[in-house]
């Protein structure tokens, strides 16, 4: 779980740009920690049926479970689901993914623990069927090295808050917005 760590800093850096319309800075995003051959390679969180549907509960299980699968793709590079939980028009969702890929393509890695969740609350009903879900989260240190044989960064991580407007889509939910507010 040491590569999650990394994303979470990227993530917050990231995010920390998204909500004041500047484009979004790339900020490290969860990994896991390196595992040994005899250890089984870890797999994609699956969707839980909690996170099915539209109603309020479902909305915050889609957060956690969003949660759950952007520490994936910060351990493992593995993208395809993080960007299926997410509207293209999430410009933080897609800065995540985009930096997450780079690092990876290009030999690099994340290591930490990634996000923990404390709390998550709905805010309200956004605009249009969306909902408006707070997360706050414990975000681990984290090492970047962004191309191989490259530097490692180090993001001392904390505690952030993390603002989800979820929008309904095939009877589940996508991100369409991540904010960090400061």
């Amino acid at each position: 779980m040491h590569g999650m760590a990394g994303l979470a800093v990227g993530v917050t850096l990231l995010v920390a740009g998204c909500t004041d319309g500047s484009s979004p800075k790339p900020s490290p995003l969860p990994s896991a920690t390196a595992t040994s051959s005899s250890a089984a390679t870890p797999s994609a969180p699956a969707m839980p049926a909690e996170a099915k549907g539209t109603s309020a509960a479902s909305a915050k299980a889609f957060v956690r479970y969003w949660i759950e699968t952007l520490n994936f793709a910060g351990s493992s590079g593995a993208t395809a689901r993080l960007r299926e939980a997410s509207t293209p028009e999430c410009a933080a969702c897609t800065g995540i993914a985009e930096f997450i890929d780079r690092v990876y393509t290009r030999g690099g890695s994340i290591s930490g623990d990634g996000w923990g969740i404390r709390q998550i609350r709905l805010v309200d009903r956004g605009p249009g069927r969306g909902m408006t879900v707070d997360a706050l989260v414990d975000v681990a240190p984290q090492e970047v090295v962004k191309r191989k044989g490259g530097k490692s960064q180090h993001f001392n991580g904390g505690r952030r808050l993390k603002t989800f407007l979820v929008t309904p889509r095939q009877n589940s939910w996508h991100v369409a917005r991540l904010d960090q507010p400061e």
